[in-house]
């Protein structure tokens, strides 16, 4: 079974976020990885994602006002688990938090992530070009939205 909950477990975040498997971590921070902490703002927060106790990873809210900005980072141990564990969460998110619009910007040449971010129901709602740059290279982000609905009405 899914389970969610706030969590300010910044050493665990911190070890999800730099796991070798990971590559969320690369985007993140031009610091060296041992000199990587995790941000600890007014208007972040960071949902803990396990399945029957294990760890899978976390998902983030930025509170922008108007919409929250919603990234993700799973461990190994999330493989296969990871399509539902959106869906479940993306429920949750709106059941627990005043969340109401779910913006997720997504590097566009990551696949894999496109494909999982979607699968949770969001859905492409604009380009970004050359949104950063990062060694000197250019990348676009693709943003994806998702609006509250009733959960109870799907």
């Amino acid at each position: 079974m899914y389970s969610f909950k706030f969590s300010n477990d910044i050493d665990s975040i911190r070890r999800v976020l730099i796991s070798s498997n990971n590559i969320p971590y690369n985007f993140l921070s031009d610091d060296d990885i041992k000199d990587f902490r995790v941000p600890i703002l007014n208007n972040v927060s960071y949902i803990e994602v396990t399945y029957d106790k294990l760890l899978l990873g976390y998902f983030f809210l930025i509170d922008r006002g108007k919409y929250q900005e919603c990234h993700m980072a799973f461990l190994p141990s999330a493989y296969g688990k990871v399509k539902q564990a959106g869906i479940e969460c993306v429920k949750w998110v709106w059941k627990n938090t005043n969340a109401r619009i779910l913006l997720a910007p997504c590097i566009s040449t990551n696949k894999l992530a496109l494909r999982c971010i979607r699968a949770f129901g969001f859905l492409p709602w604009a380009k970004q070009h050359n949104a950063w740059t990062r060694n000197g290279i250019s990348h676009d982000y693709v943003w994806l939205m998702l609006e509250y609905h009733n959960i109870d009405e799907v």
